[in-house]
């Protein structure tokens, strides 16, 4: 069990318990964290969509200084690629966040909002007719998104592309091979992983899950009297 243990750390594996060798063996059902597990932690800008003669460098600058303090993806994404356009980022008066739906803050007296749909309706903003096409093409893509609204107004859509990690795909076919039940659980809306589920052979997915309610999603599939092993954070 030691060696098992020291083989396994020299591999970058920490293992609390050796108990949790006896238990693999066990194990029927692997569910997948998306975003960081089977995706790298930080996905890329796909593209900026532009609203009310706004002009795309201009969102990006207001959704930097929207996301500037925050550590989620999302925010990491666009910073980078505000980073590489030398684009001045201003600094915000205060902020407001909701974890799982997006980000208010106020920047000169003005607001900037930024965030999925649903943050954007129940921030009582109109969004446009045309955004519905936007939202469905970009879910067609297997991608995700979100708005930038300034002073209410909707200027902008980030379209956001996951990078898959190289080693998924593998990784994926022999846990396959062992006639594993495999589930992606992702706080992205349902186009994005059911695209990503249908991509890697899943056997299902839960999507637009937010974050407080993972456990109870792993809970539920214990309660089916399913082994699992759940790899992710």
């Amino acid at each position: 069990m030691l060696n098992f243990l020291s083989m396994a750390s020299e591999k970058g594996v920490l293992i609390k318990d050796g108990r949790s060798f006896q238990l693999l063996s066990q194990i029927d059902t692997v569910v997948f964290d998306k975003t960081g597990t089977l995706t790298h932690e930080t996905p890329e800008v796909a593209h900026i969509y532009i609203f009310n003669n706004t002009e795309e460098n201009k969102v990006l600058e207001l959704a930097a200084a929207a996301e500037y303090r925050q550590k989620h993806p999302i925010a990491q994404a666009i910073l980078e690629l505000a980073s590489r356009k030398n684009i001045e980022i201003p600094q915000i008066d205060e902020a407001n966040y909701k974890i799982g739906y997006g980000i208010r803050v106020t920047l000169d007296n003005h607001s900037i909002k930024a965030g999925s749909r649903r943050f954007i309706t129940e921030e009582h903003i109109n969004i446009p007719d045309n955004c519905s096409e936007i939202e469905n093409n970009i879910y067609l893509k297997g991608n995700s998104y979100i708005y930038v609204a300034y002073d209410n107004i909707i200027i902008g859509i980030i379209e956001l592309e996951p990078s898959l990690r190289p080693e998924a795909q593998d990784i994926i076919k022999n846990l396959k091979k062992l006639d594993m039940k495999l589930y992606i659980l992702s706080g992205d809306h349902e186009n994005p992983s059911k695209a990503m589920a249908e991509k890697l052979d899943f056997d299902g997915y839960f999507a637009e899950v937010l974050p407080e309610d993972k456990a109870d999603i792993i809970d539920s599939l214990q309660k089916q009297r399913k082994k699992l092993c759940f790899i992710g954070y």
